[in-house]
Parts: C-alpha cells; sequence; structure tokens
C-alpha cells in the first residue's frame, strides 16, 4: 500500500499519514496494492462542514479527506476500524481476524452530536486527579481514534492552576484530593504498586512545597496537555467554581461562610452577592484563568452544587432578570419553585434552594459583564463563555436558555447519573437553542456510587437520542476510573455518529472483537447485570462514596436505612455476573477482579449497617473487625489487576478508606473513646 501526502500538508495531515503506515505495518505479511491519498481529489469541492469526514474509493485509489485536518485524521482511523481494529481508552486490540479491507462505495460521515468531550481532570484521586502527563497524552490519542473532539478540564478552588491578587493577598493554600490527606506507609496493600511517598498526590507533583511550587507545577500542567490536544485539533473546555472563594481572600467578603465539603480551603458570599469586592474577586479568578491558559477555547463558569449564599436576594435577581428578557410572560417562577419542591428526586428544600441560587448567578453574571466587561474581552480573543446549571433543578434550564448573553453556552447538568437525568428530560423539552448553544453533561459514572461498576448503555441511547432531536450541540462525560469504561466509550463513539446502531449490537461487536464471538452471549448477560446494578444504586444514589469519613462517619449509626438493603440486592447482582465470568475462558481478569471487589466492599458496608443495631460492645467490636475483614479482601482483589494511573489512585484511597481509617477509629473505641 502506497500513502501519499502533500509536502505542503499541516502537521495533524502527516500525522494522519504516519498513522496510517504504522496500521499499515502491521499486515506486512499481507501486501495490498493500491494507493491511499490523504486528500480530496483535485475536481471534489471543500466540505464547508469541519467534521464531516470522507471515505472515497476511486479505482486503484482511497481518497481520506474531511472539512478539517482532524475530520481527515478520523477518516483514517475509520478506514482501520473497518479492517476489523478496536480501540479501546486503554490501547488497541487487533483480533486475529484483522484484515485489510478495501471499501466498495463512497461514504460521508457526519456527526449527531458537534461536541463529545471527556473530562480529564476533576476531583477525586481515583480518577484522573491521579494521572500523569504520560497517560493524558495517551488517553487524548485513545480518544481521536474514537472521534471524539474535545477535552474538559475541571478546574476546582483549591487547586494549584490559578493565582491571582487580590488587595495585596495572594493564593497561599493548595491541594488534591477532596478528602484528607491519603497517607502510603508500609501497611498499603500491594505497597509496591504505589508511589515511593509518605502521602498519595498527582505524581507531577512530588516534590512541591510552597505555592509557588505547586502553581507553577499546575500550570505547566495544563498547557501541557491542553497544547497536545491543540496540536491534534481538539477543542479545549475548561470549567471553574468562581463563587466558591478561596479562603486567603476570605477577610474582603462582607458574610462569608465556609464552602461545603472544603471548607478549610474556600468559602462563599452570604451578604450582598452584588459588593464591589466579591465582583472583583469573581473578575480577578476569570482574568487568571484567560490569562494563564489563552490555549482555552471554552471557558465554563460552573455553579455551586450546595447553595450558602444570601437567598433573600433572589426577589430582586429575578425582578432584574425579568426586566432585561421578559421571562414572566413565559414563566411562572412561583410555580416552578413549587413543582420543583414537589417532584424533586432530591431533598425538595435543597433543590428549592438551587432554582433561586441558579437565577441569582446568572443575573450576577449580567452585572459582572456589563460592568467589567470580561466578555468583550474573551470574544477579543475569539473565545467562548459556558455556565454550567441545574443539577437538582433542571426545570430552571428552560429559564436560563432564555436569560443568556449573545452567544452564550449552556452546560445542561439535570442530575448525578445519566439514568436520572432520562427521567426529568421531559422538563428540558422546551429549552430554546434560539438564545444559547445547549451542551449536556454525560455522567458514566458518579462518586457517590464510587468505585462499583457502572453501566448505562440504555440511559446514554436515550439522552443521545434526545440531544439530538430538539438540536442539542453536544455532551462533556463526567467519570472517575476508566477501567471499567471501554465498553461504554466504544458504544458512545459509535451512537455519537450512527442514529441506527443499538447499544447490543456495539456491544457484540466490542466483545467479539475483544475476547472473540463465542462470548457475546455470556458477556451481554453480565453487562445487563452491572446496568441493573447501576439503576439499584442510581435510585438510592449510594455506594462507596471515596472520602475518609466513608465508614467512621457511620460507624456508630443505629440505623443503616434502606441502604442496606439495596446492597444486598446489588451484591447478589454482582455475584451472578461473576458466576458468569468465571464459567468461561475468556481472559476477563479485570473484570473479575473489580466483581470481587464490589462483592467484598458492599460486603462489608452491609455488616457495618448490621453492626451499628447491636448494643454489646464486644459483639459490636467483633464485628467491626469482620467487617475490615471483607474490605481488606475487597482491596486485595483490585490490586491484583492495576491498568492505569486511575486503578492506583484507587488502591491508596480505598485502603485509606476502607481499612486505616476504620482500624484508627476500632481501636480508639476499644480505648474507651468515641
Amino acid at each position: 500500500m502506497e500513502i501519499y501526502v502533500s509536502a505542503e500538508a499541516d502537521y495533524i495531515t502527516k500525522y494522519a499519514a504516519s498513522e496510517l503506515q504504522k496500521y499499515v505495518d502491521l499486515f506486512a505479511e499481507k501486501p495490498i496494492d493500491i494507493t491511499v491519498v490523504i486528500g480530496k481529489p483535485d475536481d471534489t469541492p471543500d466540505i464547508a462542514d469541519d467534521q464531516v469526514f470522507v471515505i472515497h474509493p476511486d479505482g486503484g485509489k482511497i481518497y481520506l479527506y474531511g472539512g478539517s485536518p482532524l475530520a481527515a485524521l478520523w477518516a483514517v482511523y475509520e478506514l482501520v476500524s473497518q479492517w476489523g481494529i478496536l480501540y479501546t481508552l486503554h490501547g488497541d486490540v487487533i483480533p486475529p481476524e484483522a484484515e485489510i479491507k478495501i471499501p466498495q462505495y463512497k461514504k460521508e460521515y457526519k456527526p449527531r452530536q458537534r461536541l463529545r468531550a471527556w473530562r480529564i481532570f476533576n476531583e477525586h484521586f481515583t480518577g484522573p486527579t491521579s494521572w500523569s502527563l504520560k497517560q493524558q497524552k495517551y488517553f487524548i490519542t485513545q480518544l481521536v481514534k474514537q472521534k471524539y473532539n474535545a477535552i474538559y478540564f475541571v478546574c476546582w478552588p483549591f487547586h494549584p492552576f490559578i493565582d491571582f491578587e487580590f488587595n495585596g493577598v495572594s493564593r497561599s493554600r493548595t491541594k488534591f484530593g477532596y478528602t484528607d490527606p491519603v497517607i502510603l506507609d508500609e501497611n498499603n496493600i500491594a505497597r509496591e504498586l504505589l508511589p515511593p511517598h509518605s502521602v498519595f498526590t498527582n505524581p507531577e507533583f512530588y516534590g512541591c512545597e510552597t505555592f509557588a511550587d505547586w502553581h507553577k507545577r499546575g500550570v505547566n500542567y495544563a498547557a501541557e496537555v491542553f497544547s497536545f490536544a491543540k496540536q491534534l485539533g481538539m477543542t479545549v473546555v475548561m470549567s471553574c467554581l468562581p463563587y466558591h472563594i478561596p479562603i486567603e481572600f476570605k477577610d474582603f467578603l462582607q458574610k462569608p461562610v465556609p464552602s461545603p465539603g472544603i471548607e478549610n480551603y474556600a468559602c462563599d458570599e452570604s451578604g450582598d452577592l452584588f459588593n464591589d469586592n466579591h465582583v472583583a474577586l469573581l473578575k480577578a479568578q476569570f482574568d487568571a484563568f484567560l490569562n494563564t491558559y489563552p490555549m482555552v477555547d471554552i471557558f465554563e463558569i460552573n455553579l455551586p452544587e450546595h447553595v450558602r449564599t444570601n437567598l433573600g436576594q433572589f426577589d430582586e435577581c429575578w425582578a432584574a432578570l425579568d426586566k432585561r428578557f421578559g421571562l414572566s410572560d413565559e414563566f411562572d417562577i412561583e410555580e416552578i419553585i413549587r413543582e420543583t419542591g414537589a417532584k424533586s428526586l432530591t431533598e425538595p428544600e435543597r433543590a428549592i434552594r438551587e432554582v433561586k441560587m441558579n437565577l441569582m448567578s446568572v443575573e450576577s453574571l449580567h452585572r459582572l459583564l456589563d460592568k467589567t466587561g470580561f466578555l468583550r474581552d474573551l470574544r477579543s480573543k475569539g473565545k467562548r463563555l459556558a455556565l454550567q446549571a441545574g443539577l437538582n433543578c433542571p426545570s430552571v434550564i428552560p429559564i436560563i436558555a432564555k436569560a443568556m448573553w449573545e452567544d452564550a453556552i449552556i452546560t445542561v447538568c439535570a442530575d448525578y447519573t445519566t439514568i436520572r437525568t432520562c427521567r426529568a428530560l421531559r422538563l428540558m423539552e422546551n429549552v430554546s437553542t434560539a438564545h444559547a448553544k445547549i451542551n449536556y453533561i454525560l455522567t458514566l459514572q458518579d462518586d457517590n456510587i464510587g468505585n462499583l461498576p457502572q453501566m448505562c448503555f440504555n440511559a446514554i441511547d436515550r439522552l443521545i437520542q434526545f440531544a439530538a432531536d430538539i438540536g442539542w450541540n453536544g455532551y462533556l462525560t463526567r467519570y472517575w476510573p476508566i477501567g471499567d469504561l471501554d465498553p461504554i466509550s466504544y458504544f458512545l463513539s459509535k451512537c455519537s455518529w450512527d442514529a441506527e446502531i443499538t447499544s447490543d449490537e456495539a456491544l457484540a461487536d466490542f466483545l467479539s472483537k475483544l475476547y472473540g464471538s463465542e462470548f457475546i452471549k455470556p458477556f451481554r448477560y453480565v453487562y445487563r447485570l452491572l446496568e441493573e446494578a447501576s439503576v439499584l444504586l442510581d435510585t438510592y444514589l449510594g455506594g462507596i462514596f471515596p472520602v475518609s469519613n466513608l465508614v467512621t462517619s457511620c460507624m456508630f449509626l443505629q440505623n443503616g436505612g434502606s441502604a442496606r438493603e439495596h446492597f444486598r440486592h446489588a451484591v447478589s447482582i454482582y455475584r451472578e455476573a461473576f458466576s458468569i465470568i468465571s464459567k468461561t475462558n475468556a481472559k476477563a481478569d479485570y473484570l473479575a477482579s473489580r466483581l470481587e471487589f464490589s462483592i467484598n466492599a458492599l460486603d462489608g458496608m452491609i455488616i457495618l449497617w448490621d453492626a451499628c443495631g447491636l448494643n454489646d460492645n464486644t459483639a459490636q467490636a467483633a464485628q467491626y473487625r469482620l467487617m475490615i475483614e471483607k474490605f481488606t479482601a475487597a482491596v486485595t482483589a483490585m490490586s491484583k489487576q492495576i491498568r492505569d494511573d486511575s486503578d492506583i489512585g484507587n488502591l491508596a484511597v480505598y485502603y485509606h478508606v476502607f481499612i486505616r481509617k476504620p482500624s484508627e477509629r476500632l481501636e480508639l473505641y476499644g480505648s474507651g473513646g468515641k
């Protein structure tokens, strides 16, 4: 096979040629006499859509081209996938039956969703917060092969990625990890697999001592990831949570209150939301992001999940928004608030607070943008501004869509999981796309459920179809460890381009290439069981949340509530799935270890709640020891199959959460403490 590319071609087009050559070399023993041209025939008009690509056989040549260099690269990867090669998040799989095949007909490919973004940084060491730069770059190359086109970087207020000064004060505190420090010592299971340090953190940040050290590494880390993605033609989206003000600036707020869950690192304004200092602190953060990361394409403002602001200003804010956009002509805000409280899938009062906070934040942003000119500065540099809203109050999204600035982007986050989101789509059927571009969060795993296998094929199918039908622009994924996500990423990639493919068809294709066609049927049962467990855990919205007080906070509670029964059913499902895998000869050691971890982890939680109902201290202590034995078995099972940096983070975190902290508490309890 001869591969032709113009000498004047750009970097991505030449990269496409080198990638094609790499795959052709795998079939060196079966040479094919054909020429592949990466570029369009001379008499073919240009493609106006930068995401459309074409595979065009013509006589003894195959032309691969698109509306952009990245689209041409997708054409290469699509051609190679037709040879039987499977792209996964962890690498390529080349089945024995793979062979070079020559397409017979010209075909044009167009995506159903314009933005197909994967989150490559967030919070919790169980996910990308643990990733080295090497894993980040490798992951991005695998995303491109599956025709995703954007990365999504979420920055928390305690992260070291930005610094700014206000009235002579700069930042001085930073960390990774939503919980307290994750200790590493000689007692850790599989200590040899963990970093040779006393505290776990992102591998690129060991040796940092001062905030200046952390910040320099942080900027280098983010900038290198962004530049690598941009080099391959991907869009970069960066999100921040500016309403959680770094704690160093607490004294400049009127009525500061601790930010929920991150009290030692951030605070919220509970006084006048529009006071000069609060506005100036918001602007200082926006400027810091824009000036530090000029390669970012879309900056997103993520509204607080837990509201501690001055809701007494809601009426003022609603009146101002109504005056700007005439909202009361279409929306009865009092009825929407009542309906949100009555029908929310979470705590009613919390959902009502979020409705008010979302709308107050929109008004505050309008005032901020009017006063500071930040939006004008952003546009002058070719950037876009997005707003994420709606977590526990999807009913507010239609209002926000009518109350945005020109060329705005809204990121809809309608609930904690994709399954739960699909229970609220009726509330968003009339979201207008006339005033804003609509993207949505597509959750593949929820951190509340923790490191339990989560599958959502049917919910993904439903949400993609819904979004395509009403003209939403695209999605941004939400997840933590990636070890389980290869079949999900494969299906998501397929259905993002092909409206006809079903999850069963995609899963069968995936399984046949990974294990062999004889394993399609048993593993289809396994994944259906895992989806059933995901629905069960999603309904309770609980599991093994990876924070230090997961076990110790409820260790002496008298009642585990309905969680115990949910967990009993989930354990039964995982045992059934494990039984099916054990009866096959497939090389599914990783999935088997994940199920073994899950069974022991949930068994341990059930023992905990059973122990909480005991009045005898000796009997209770014996149950706690049995619980720790189960947790030890869970972490040991995990340690046997480590695929990536997320797995290493999980190994460190769950030893800390499941074994070290409960053992410390048990020792204290045995000595008469509480």
